[in-house]
């Protein structure tokens, strides 16, 4: 009888402890994934905020430009290119957790979708400029791989159905390749979209820890000119006639670059022909009027926030619209994770 009773206590005992334990489990799983929803909340709160901020930041830059003596150039040496390490506005602390942002100016990339003007004929400042880019460091293309992308890029820009010379591909091209793309015959709403061209290396897309990717240098969300405040020396060197040597090209870029880098040039930025008149040893390169801009008006903000060990992400593009002295922000493009 003893024996019984032992046995059953025993039971009982086992099943309070399994059942103790997985409720302690259970517990510990709620915990665990309250807190990484309150982290998730937090971090998207503070990316949120942190947009705010730097909207803030571009408003300010754009506010009275007479009064500050500033001018209206946009180059890194300004508040919204320094965030979150500005002097500009307070940021409170973060004692769990930091917030990791990068705001790049799209208007001192490529604007790929100038390429082709309205009525499907090449803009040819932009053709060549593309040319001069791809066909030198770090990209190097060959002239005879050049001459077959180039109206392929074409035929993918224009609306209509012919191709360009050639080399050229149309819709009815692409349909011969199972499981491509067709043409889009239109502007390219992202810059992975060129991967999808026939016969482009994909080896040019990549970014390496010694040069960027193309993808890096282009922007389909701008149009015409590009910010020479802004740009990389790559886009610079191939904004340079291509009766210059490509070496002194990118010595050119360079030498700009770092000019342009020097707090004490600030003031002379907001001037389109400052790489002639105020810096030493180019006065021969000239480079195109058309596509010569010294401020910009499209930003993308990259916003990181870690709290709690959970990280958060808003990948967005914003457009800065000055109407009657009011200055908004339109998103031309967002994504959030």
């Amino acid at each position: 009888m003893r024996g019984s009773i032992l046995i059953i206590t025993l039971l009982i005992i086992s099943v309070l402890v399994v059942t103790v334990t997985e409720t302690m489990r259970r517990m510990q799983v709620e915990q665990a994934s309250a807190a990484i929803y309150v982290s998730t909340a937090r971090g998207r709160a503070v990316n949120r905020s942190a947009q705010a901020l730097v909207a803030y930041l571009l408003a300010q830059d754009r506010k009275d430009p007479e009064d500050t003596g500033k001018g209206t150039a946009d180059h890194y040496g300004e508040p919204w290119a320094l965030f979150p390490d500005q002097d500009q506005v307070d940021l409170p602390p973060l004692p769990d957790g930091a917030l990791n942002a990068t705001v790049v100016d799209e208007q001192g990339k490529f604007p790929i979708n100038s390429l082709v003007t309205e009525d499907g004929a090449w803009s040819e400042p932009h053709r060549q400029t593309l040319v001069n880019l791809l066909g030198s460091p770090p990209f190097s293309l060959p002239r005879e791989k050049l001459e077959m992308i180039m109206p392929r890029i074409k035929d993918w820009l224009d609306t209509d159905s012919n191709p360009s010379g050639v080399h050229g591909a149309e819709a009815d091209t692409y349909a011969l390749e199972e499981g491509r793309i067709s043409c889009r015959n239109g502007p390219l709403l992202f810059a992975g979209e060129l991967a999808f061209i026939q016969d482009m290396p994909g080896k040019i897309f990549k970014q390496t820890d010694d040069r960027p990717g193309l993808l890096d240098l282009i922007s389909v969300h701008t149009r015409g000119a590009i910010n020479i405040n802004t740009a990389r020396p790559e886009i610079l060197a191939a904004m340079v006639n291509p009766d210059i040597p490509r070496e002194t090209a990118r010595e050119f870029a360079s030498t700009m670059a770092a000019y342009r880098r020097d707090p004490m040039h600030y003031d002379f930025l907001s001037e389109p022909d400052w790489y002639r008149n105020r810096m030493a040893g180019y006065n021969d390169v000239q480079l195109p009027a058309e596509l010569v801009a010294v401020s910009s008006d499209i930003y993308a903000l990259m916003l990181r926030a870690d709290i709690g060990g959970i990280q958060t992400s808003r990948y967005i593009v914003l457009r800065r619209k000055i109407s009657k002295g009011t200055i908004t922000f339109d998103p031309v493009h967002k994504e959030t994770e």
